[in-house]
């Protein structure tokens, strides 16, 4: 099903959702408890963290290190073009069985 939350086009599956993500908007936070991480589909995003910076593109998988720290250790910040596949884990636990499942 696709449907619009704040200017995402999503459409859902169980305990993940594919996104189409403006350019500037900040995926994740710095700061922020993580409670989902995700798989980059197309286009860049710039991963910032005081004066380091990265650009990373499809295939990424954003926040998975930050999981185990609890908290997002940098500010994820779309690009161009991105879509994203957005997956819901809490624990190390839930993402081993995310990709156990899928």
């Amino acid at each position: 099903m696709d449907f619009l939350i704040g200017g995402y086009a999503m459409s859902d599956d169980n305990k993940s959702v594919s996104m189409h993500i403006k350019e500037g908007t900040t995926i994740f936070k710095m700061g922020e408890q993580v409670n989902e991480i995700c798989i980059v589909l197309k286009g860049r995003v710039t991963i910032q963290s005081g004066f380091l910076r990265s650009i990373t593109g499809f295939g990424s998988v954003l926040g998975v290190i930050d999981l185990f720290l609890g908290e997002y250790q940098a500010d994820y910040i779309a690009n161009e073009g991105v879509v994203v596949k957005k997956i819901s884990v809490s624990s190390t636990a839930e993402l081993v069985d995310f990709f156990e499942n899928n």
